[in-house]
């Protein structure tokens, strides 16, 4: 039997690296993301949500708003209590609010909320930060999956992901070249999934939940087959796979070649590929709304530095920071 076990080994350095580093690079956290053609704004789908919230505050903890549009904070004192109060008063929510963004007051944990607007933006999105340390809690990733799975009841996602952000940068790195293309001007931001989530899937994650247009596109008997660590078909007709116990996990032998095999189960065709990173993926059909947010040539949707947000969980506190893609 090894000095170490991998789980206990694996817990020493994650504690050894917080002394030292900190959460360095940003990337000592676990992402979810989730998006739904359904407008999650909408009273009774929002109230479901904040009731979600309220359930699980022992998971996610006491949440509060935190504005990010700018200075002026008319809301920044908002809870989800304060939230739903404002859901039951028609006109009364800032029209001008796009969405909502709580977190723990420690930041360890954070919840966002971006609601449909139209042509501007026809989905709404659900996404997150999880610090990693919590998952060292016995029962916690069990319980987070559970929270991610009740999420995707309410809001009926295409599909929504949850991944260690050191996994998921390792994933979908960017070669050198086309990197240093994008610093020089030379050619434009590769197309995020938060902005365009119909463009492509990004990677194997820790958890994926396949909403019922991707069992469709896949089918249900490809799915059926694969060798995950576990999987669950919901009442929804969804699909939801995990490649290991805990998201912490990411990296082994073990993980890596479930991983692989799931790809290839899957096929290719319809994930990103680094290596043609401006490829649109094969998936599902949708909308002629949503069109635009995956076909559109690559001048339309060059992002402004200002337009590119990375969230990260930096000395126990959330950062969200901008730049563009490959800098």
């Amino acid at each position: 039997m090894p000095i170490f076990p991998p789980n206990r080994r694996d817990r020493f350095l994650r504690g050894l690296r917080r002394s030292f580093l900190g959460a360095s690079a940003g990337l000592s956290h676990v992402n979810y993301f989730g998006w739904t053609l359904s407008d999650i704004r909408d009273g009774p789908l929002a109230q479901a949500i904040c009731g979600l919230l309220k359930e699980n505050d022992a998971l996610v903890g006491p949440l509060q708003h935190v504005d990010r549009r700018s200075k002026r904070t008319p809301l920044t004192s908002m809870t989800v209590d304060d939230f739903q109060a404002l859901l039951r008063q028609p006109g009364k929510l800032d029209p001008e609010m796009g969405g909502l963004a709580l977190a723990q007051p420690d930041e360890r944990f954070a919840v966002h909320l971006r609601w449909s607007q139209a042509a501007e933006m026809p989905f709404s999105t659900m996404w997150g930060v999880a610090g990693e340390e919590l998952f060292d809690e016995e029962g916690f990733s069990s319980a987070f999956a559970g929270f991610l799975k009740a999420m995707a009841g309410i809001t009926h996602p295409e599909y929504l992901l949850a991944i260690h952000a050191s996994d998921e940068d390792s994933k979908r790195r960017l070669p050198r070249d086309v990197e240093a293309k994008i610093r020089n001007g030379e050619r434009g931001n590769v197309p995020s999934y938060a902005a365009k989530p119909a463009r492509y899937l990004p990677c194997i994650p820790w958890l994926m939940i396949f909403g019922q247009r991707y069992v469709d596109f896949f089918g249900r008997d490809r799915l059926d087959v694969l060798g995950c660590h576990a999987k669950e078909w919901l009442s929804s007709g969804a699909c939801l796979i995990t490649t290991s116990a805990s998201p912490l996990q990411y990296g082994t032998k073990e993980v890596r070649e479930r991983e692989a095999a799931i790809l290839v189960g899957l096929g290719q065709e319809a994930f990103f590929d680094p290596s043609n990173p401006y490829r649109i993926a094969a998936g599902p059909e949708y909308p002629v709304a949503l069109k635009k947010w995956v076909a559109d040539p690559e001048e339309s949707w060059i992002q402004k530095p200002g337009q590119v947000w990375d969230a990260s969980i930096r000395d126990g506190k959330l950062e969200v920071t901008e730049r563009r893609h490959g800098q």
